[in-house]
């Protein structure tokens, strides 16, 4: 990405802020390697020479631009660029290739994360002595604790003298920014749907589920065919119950129900499962064993009319009795005893 339109320096946000987190150094890292990787792989390839942080610029919205592609591309001396970001290579007079540009990127790497270049020097004398030979200081003791792991041994790598020891190419290193980005920010991955979001709703055509044993039936949603309710099961022997009425004693049973009842299901007035609409499809009853009918209402039936025969017969039994031995006729009129006697 180029720099130009984009806003301050990565030199300006260093010099007012000091190191940054490592949290915002590494994806700073990871975009100057995509476009460092983008140049070095066109044809004919394309090496900057001269990376530092004056030549980074970045956005409010966090993108990263590089600029001084063009003039490094024409400049083959150590004085393209300050002593404090060049390769040793450079510095010896070499031109710009990959390595020197990957080492450029592991100095400007090191100062987002402690705050400050690796070699720092008044003395060019000095300056060049230390790019070209000593190692780079070690990070702060705070800094490597806090630090993903892997990262130093990567930033260490850039920082190798010799070209043949660092990375071969941008894309291995970006490769492996990536990696490290992705196991110490996990949320920088591409996010995972949320636990709580809403199922999607089921379709107003769906079937609906099958309610449990017991529970109350509700009213059926538009285009869903109705659920119809069927006739519990009687156990077997037992006598019909009629729904929503109050069961029925022994001698009401006997009084309602012919001698000789038909077996269950077989009589027209035995219960029947009621039909479904159209749209519902009638489920199926579970058929009561054919076992033979009750005969004790029929039996406790002719019992109470022998008995009312019984009684009956017995009644009219005690009256004629009564009416042929006179109970109930007028005594005949008693006798004067002084019917008889004369006065002279």
């Amino acid at each position: 990405m180029q720099a130009e339109g984009l806003g301050e320096t990565l030199r300006e946000r260093l010099d007012q802020h000091g190191a940054l987190p490592w949290q915002a150094a590494l994806p700073i890292a990871v975009q100057l390697t995509q476009a460092l990787a983008a140049a070095h792989q066109e044809e004919p390839p394309r090496f900057h020479g001269d990376l530092r942080p004056e030549h980074i610029r970045m956005s409010s919205e966090g993108r990263i631009g590089i600029g001084g592609f063009g003039m490094a591309v024409a400049l083959d001396s150590s004085r393209a660029g300050a002593l404090t970001y060049l390769s040793p290579e450079r510095i010896e007079g070499s031109s710009a290739d990959a390595p020197s540009d990957l080492y450029s990127l592991g100095l400007v790497l090191y100062e987002m994360l402690s705050g400050a270049p690796p070699f720092q020097s008044s003395s060019i004398r000095e300056l060049v002595s230390l790019q070209c030979e000593a190692p780079p200081p070690p990070l702060p003791e705070s800094l490597r604790t806090s630090l993903p792991h892997g990262i130093e041994t990567l930033l260490l790598e850039l920082l190798e003298k010799r070209p043949e020891d660092r990375p071969p190419a941008a894309v291995d290193v970006l490769h492996d920014l990536e990696h490290l980005l992705r196991e110490a920010l996990p949320e920088s991955s591409s996010p995972e749907p949320a636990s709580d979001e809403p199922s999607p709703a089921a379709p107003p055509d769906a079937a609906p589920t099958e309610a449990p044993p017991g529970a109350t039936p509700t009213e059926a949603a538009p285009g869903v065919a109705p659920t119809v309710e069927m006739p519990a099961v009687e156990a077997p022997g037992a006598a019909p119950m009629v729904p929503s009425a109050e069961p029925l004693s022994d001698s009401q049973r006997g009084a309602v129900r012919p001698p000789n009842p038909e077996p269950s299901g077989a009589g027209p007035d035995a219960p029947r499962a009621i039909e479904p609409t159209e749209q519902a499809e009638a489920a199926p009853t579970e058929q009561a064993p054919s076992n033979a009918p009750r005969q004790i209402p029929g039996a406790l039936a002719w019992t109470l009319l022998l008995l009312l025969c019984l009684l009956a017969g017995g009644v009219t039994y005690w009256f004629k009795a009564a009416t042929s031995s006179g109970v109930g006729a007028e005594p005949p009129p008693a006798s004067d005893p002084f019917g008889d006697l004369r006065v002279d």
